[in-house]
């Protein structure tokens, strides 16, 4: 059974000013969707699912870069600190990126850079880790062409997905959050490069869409 919070459509989030917000975004942010600290609880529960259900293997950790930095680094910070305080199980990492060129003119195209650094992972268990899952294509595509390259399994983890109205979306094996279709940014999320520095995931103001996709 998939376990994740789910952010209900109705929810109105938390007041701007009543959390810690740069004063250069406050102005085109709507609310705060899922705080910081939230999110580094449940980061810490997802590794510690994540290490109960490879305890005695390895595992290869594979980010999907640019979005998915931030939640890889905090991820395995848990991870290893799980293995630090675990006196009889421990969970060997390594760790790798998966960086995707895209082509502006086609949604479908998606060219992957550096492939042949990934062969080592042949035979072994490997876990791919994205920031936000929206409509499940890219995450798809990724899996398929990690699949070709014979790893003994291949999981899926991501710390946001968007909810899917029909049903159609294929869920990861580990999710953080489950959140109405909504345009957020934070935590590594960005809109033309900016809000990547912002703890917290917020919702934008409509109004401040156009201004920052210019």
């Amino acid at each position: 059974m998939l376990r994740h919070i789910k952010i209900n459509d109705d929810s109105a989030g938390y007041p701007i000013d009543l959390l810690s917000i740069p004063a250069h975004y406050k102005d085109d942010l709507e609310s705060v969707m899922i705080p910081y600290g939230l999110i580094m609880d449940r980061t810490e529960s997802i590794a510690n699912q994540i290490f109960n259900d490879f305890r005695h293997q390895s595992l290869v950790l594979l980010c999907v870069i640019k979005g998915g930095y931030r939640f890889f680094s905090n991820l395995i910070e848990k991870l290893q600190s799980k293995n630090r305080n675990s006196d009889r199980v421990s969970l060997p990492l390594k760790i790798n990126f998966v960086c995707l060129k895209k082509d502006a003119n086609s949604a479908d195209y998606i060219e992957f850079m550096d492939r042949e650094d990934l062969g080592f992972i042949k035979g072994k268990n490997v876990l791919l880790i994205e920031n936000l899952v929206d409509t499940g294509e890219t995450l798809s595509k990724i899996r398929n062409f990690v699949s070709n390259l014979e790893p003994m399994s291949v999981k899926t983890c991501c710390l946001i997905i968007k909810r899917d109205e029909f049903g159609k979306k294929n869920y990861p094996d580990y999710v953080g959050f489950e959140i109405p279709n909504r345009y957020v940014v934070g935590y590594a999320l960005g809109l033309n490069e900016h809000f990547r520095d912002l703890d917290h995931v917020c919702l934008m103001k409509q109004s401040s869409l156009d201004k920052f996709k210019k």
